[in-house]
């Protein structure tokens, strides 16, 4: 197997490329079950839920199923980790200069009967752990916030959550997973109709001038707290390499086109498809990612939008 590798690049479609007509993929011709499911009742809750679904062009019907799974997962990752880090923000803002507030901990993210992410952020674990800080987040705001006058014992879903997380982590660890950064795991947990909850462990870039395309892994626990199946995303830990803007350009310069970020490209060997990581991606980095799979295709990765550019099958 080829190792992946990243690279900058200014990419720009070419004419014979763009000018095929993509075909749009329609959310009533998907059968869905199981999390993802679950994953596509909850695109209402990003910012970018009115994006279009995936565009393509003609591509097999399973790998129709593939690309709309990874768009739907990848903007759900990106809108549990953005209500975290407002939440966190905000419980940070409302904690200073008061000796007696608590701003550590873990936090739990599930969705509210009202289509809005609720952070909880609790301390302790098992039966022990309690919460104490709870947002609401809707369209990457904090919509409300309250300090809990006592700790209370996590719900029976925030809890399931929780133990699902650490069983993640441990496991991973068993299997020799880790971050290719010297920060913990970013982990995002989301629980499926079923019952079984997928815990996204994340390598957590550390630089504004490298993004980490490896390092990514997925566990899913089960129920009874069995591993289920686990994956890892990226063959190595590898960066894209993130242009930076010169001094005068930060200040309010005129940006020439010769500097301007047009799109970032990767290169990843294990998947005939885009996957959820490089949507998450192309959300975090806010330019498009153009990724070239294993199967000779290339693919433009804008948030919920995936096109095939080229087949050189």
């Amino acid at each position: 197997m080829a190792a992946a590798r990243a690279a900058v690049q200014a990419a720009t479609p070419s004419r014979r490329a763009a000018a095929r007509a993509p075909q749009m993929i329609r959310p009533q011709k998907v059968r869905t079950t199981g999390l993802l499911a679950t994953l596509l009742a909850l695109l209402a809750l990003a910012p970018s839920a009115n994006a279009r679904v995936p565009e393509v062009t003609t591509i097999s019907p399973a790998d129709h199923q593939r690309l709309r799974q990874s768009a739907s997962i990848g903007m759900l990752l990106h809108a549990h980790d953005r209500a975290a880090w407002v939440s966190r923000r905000t419980l940070a803002a409302q904690a200073d200069g008061s000796p007696t507030a608590e701003t550590g901990g873990r936090h739990v993210v599930e969705m509210t009967a009202g289509q809005r992410l609720r952070v909880t952020f609790y301390r302790g674990v098992d039966a022990g752990a309690r919460a104490y800080f709870v947002t609401d987040v809707e369209k990457d705001a904090v919509v409300r916030a309250q300090w809990l006058p006592t700790p209370a014992p996590l719900t029976t879903g925030q809890a399931a959550l929780a133990r699902a997380r650490e069983t993640a982590i441990g496991a991973a660890f068993a299997k020799g997973y880790r971050p290719c950064t010297a920060s913990p795991f970013n982990s995002v947990a989301i629980a499926s109709s079923s019952g079984s909850i997928a815990v996204y462990l994340m390598t957590v870039p550390t630089t504004p001038t490298h993004y980490p395309v490896g390092g990514h892994y997925r566990i899913v626990v089960g129920p009874d707290g069995a591993i289920l199946s686990s994956r890892t995303f990226g063959a190595a830990c590898l960066n894209i390499a993130v242009p930076t803007m010169p001094d005068d350009m930060k200040a309010g310069g005129a940006r020439s086109d010769a500097t301007r970020p047009v799109a970032l490209f990767a290169t990843d060997g294990q998947e005939a498809v885009p996957t959820e990581i490089h949507v998450f991606a192309s959300y975090a980095l806010r330019l498009p990612l153009y990724v070239a799979t294993g199967d000779r295709r290339l693919w433009r990765v804008g948030g919920l939008r995936i096109e095939l550019r080229h087949d050189g099958r």
